[in-house]
């Protein structure tokens, strides 16, 4: 995947981007969501600074905002 612009919001982020080994994009998109989602939730897991984030995990699981996860 090559970025060439991205920008992080507080809840979703957008980026333009495109494959550079002509990998159809929706395949390369939900690689990068499965991965962007288990390394916030590890994050997130390993210095919990705000004890609402674990409850904000939870909530994701019973909404299935995370792709590939649990």
């Amino acid at each position: 995947m090559e970025i060439h612009a991205w920008c992080i919001m507080t809840n979703h982020v957008h980026l333009i981007f495109r494959s550079i080994e002509n990998q159809q994009s929706e395949l390369l998109l939900g690689d990068f969501k499965r991965f962007t989602s288990r390394s916030v939730t590890k994050a997130i897991q390993e210095n919990p600074r705000d004890p609402s984030l674990k409850v904000r995990i939870g909530e994701a699981k019973q909404k299935r905002i995370f792709v590939g996860i649990f």
